[in-house]
């Protein structure tokens, strides 16, 4: 997945769109990478919805807040079924921008499917 600096969703591909439960729309519509419609949750056997100061702290937003290369584990709810994921997110410069414009980010599931 890619990530734009304001978090907006610019690239995807086809099986993170389905494992993340999004349409094919969502490379028109663009949304930001929080308000795309993903419920995140907590580790916590009552599976809580992240707070904001959490929801910061996942590696595709970590990473362009601190312009380094940013590992995380993120659980979300999709159609009532829990999934994992162990996500690395890169960050992308367009020299001569000292800023990060961008991160890429990489999911690998974790459990059964």
């Amino acid at each position: 997945m890619l990530l734009a600096a304001d978090t907006r969703i610019v690239a995807i591909s086809r099986s993170a769109r389905h494992v993340l439960g999004f349409s094919i729309e969502v490379e028109v519509a663009m949304p930001r990478f929080l308000d795309a419609g993903i419920r995140f949750l907590d580790f916590t056997a009552g599976a809580h919805p992240l707070v904001d100061s959490e929801l910061a702290r996942l590696a595709p937003v970590q990473t362009l807040q601190t312009d380094s290369l940013e590992r995380s584990l993120m659980r979300i709810d999709h159609r009532g079924v829990h999934r994992t994921f162990d996500v690395t997110a890169s960050p992308l410069h367009s020299p001569p921008r000292l800023d990060a414009i961008g991160s890429l980010t990489f999911m690998t599931p974790m459990g059964p499917a």
